[in-house]
């Protein structure tokens, strides 16, 4: 799995992602383009909250950067952006890939990517929002079943309002 950009200001995320994505013997030999666009404004569909730093636009098999939002980030938190949204992707396209996750909503498949591609402290840079409850099942990825346990606990948790 190669990532690619024709970006400058995202390159060096970008082939830090790529990077540790061949290391996985398990996906696919795809490239995958990312690309800056000013904004989401015109993007609802893609990613209704125009706030998103980046969304996976399986139409055309791409990430998107948003601008208007991704820059505005500390560059400690791109290269958990760009793998999560590589994660997307993979969930989309490839999910038996990751199997051991299949029973997880997209999203969650796509923060399980990022993990295991070594990106969980950037990952929880850019979620600082979230409870601790989520961060520590985060550094589970090692181990998938206590992965899928802990991170399907907090999401029940979360959609009671009893977490973050």
């Amino acid at each position: 799995m190669r990532l690619e950009t024709t970006d400058a200001r995202i390159a060096a995320a970008v082939a830090t992602v790529s990077q540790a994505a061949l290391s996985r013997e398990s996906f696919p030999s795809l490239s995958v383009q990312v690309t800056a666009v000013s904004s989401f404004d015109d993007l609802t569909t893609l990613a209704p909250n125009r706030r998103t730093p980046a969304a996976y636009q399986r139409s055309l098999g791409r990430i998107l950067v948003n601008e208007r939002v991704f820059f505005d980030m500390p560059e400690n938190e791109w290269v958990g952006i760009i793998a999560h949204e590589l994660g997307e992707y993979i969930a989309a396209c490839c999910a038996d890939c990751i199997p051991e996750v299949g029973a997880l909503e997209a999203d969650l498949q796509a923060d399980y990517v990022a993990c295991l591609l070594g990106f969980s402290a950037s990952l929880k840079a850019g979620r600082r929002d979230r409870s601790g409850e989520y961060h520590a099942a985060l550094d589970l990825a090692d181990d998938p079943s206590a992965f899928v346990q802990a991170i399907s606990r907090w999401r029940d948790r979360r959609l009671a309002g009893l977490t973050t």
